[in-house]
């Protein structure tokens, strides 16, 4: 009975031991198949994908704040505030007097016509070069923060982008004079030239302005959208503090419409506004 009874806990002691370690090795390959999938997980994930950022780097951070429509004569940039806008080219604008217009746009030939109308009030149709909108989501009117944007005393640095066309034809000619009017404009405002960066947007750029790193007060961007970038109407757009959009999907009107950009960044004595 004695001799028994000495086996039996002995054999009970083994019985547990290998049930733990069954339970200690089920433990573990479960703890290695989590550790590979959270490997293989934030491996993967490690990175912004380019094309998630190209979709979200530009959206707006607050409403739309500012809304102008500008439009240029032979002898003056017109600026107005939109207070709706019916079509792609009629407008209901405030004018200077605070009473509401209506602003359209219209084709005669192969020459472009902005008319105003209000109660009572008809001007006669004058003939412009281009017309676009200015849309901002910041609290400060665009024709005040843009300039300040590129002038600010804590820039670390400003980067010039651009989307450009394939083929190395007229287009880009174009937009290789709208860049240096750009480029010229941000540099009497910007205290250090070295301080400039001109580059054709790439996918590090989307990911960078979608994390922060770039497109902010310290470091804003000023891009040219074009056509093939989806450009799809004249506009300067600025979504938040330190980003500033050019659209401009015709590039017969790039040279002007940085030319007239250029003048809101560094504004002269001899531009003329309504």
């Amino acid at each position: 009975m004695d001799s028994d009874n000495s086996i039996l806990p002995e054999t009970n002691n083994n019985s547990i031991l290998k049930r733990n370690f069954k339970i200690i090795g089920a433990i573990c390959v479960i703890a290695i198949v989590i550790a590979s999938f959270y490997v293989l997980v934030y491996s993967d994930n490690s990175g912004i994908d380019p094309e998630f950022a190209k979709e979200n780097a530009f959206l707006p951070e607050a409403n739309l704040q500012y809304w102008y429509v500008s439009y240029l004569t032979d002898t003056s940039l017109y600026n107005f505030e939109v207070y709706l806008k019916n079509s792609d080219t009629e407008y209901i604008i405030t004018g200077s007097d605070g009473n509401p217009y209506t602003l359209t746009f219209y084709d005669e030939g192969d020459k472009t016509y902005a008319k105003l109308e209000g109660e009572n009030v008809e001007s006669p149709p004058e003939e412009i070069s281009i017309h676009f909108d200015i849309k901002s989501f910041i609290p400060t009117d665009p024709f005040t923060s843009i300039p300040e944007t590129v002038g600010y005393v804590y820039l670390d640095e400003i980067y010039l982008l651009f989307s450009a066309w394939e083929n190395e034809g007229v287009e880009n000619q174009q937009l290789a004079y709208g860049m240096s009017s750009i480029a010229e404009a941000v540099g009497k405002q910007v205290q250090d030239l070295d301080k400039i960066m001109i580059q054709e947007i790439d996918d590090q750029n989307y990911v960078d302005i979608y994390e922060n790193k770039i497109g902010t007060p310290t470091k804003p961007v000023i891009y040219l959208m074009t056509e093939p970038a989806g450009a799809y109407k004249n506009n300067i757009v600025i979504p938040f503090d330190g980003l500033i959009i050019l659209e401009m999907p015709n590039y017969e009107e790039i040279r002007l419409f940085s030319l007239l950009v250029g003048e809101i960044i560094a504004p002269s004595s001899t531009g003329g506004t309504g």
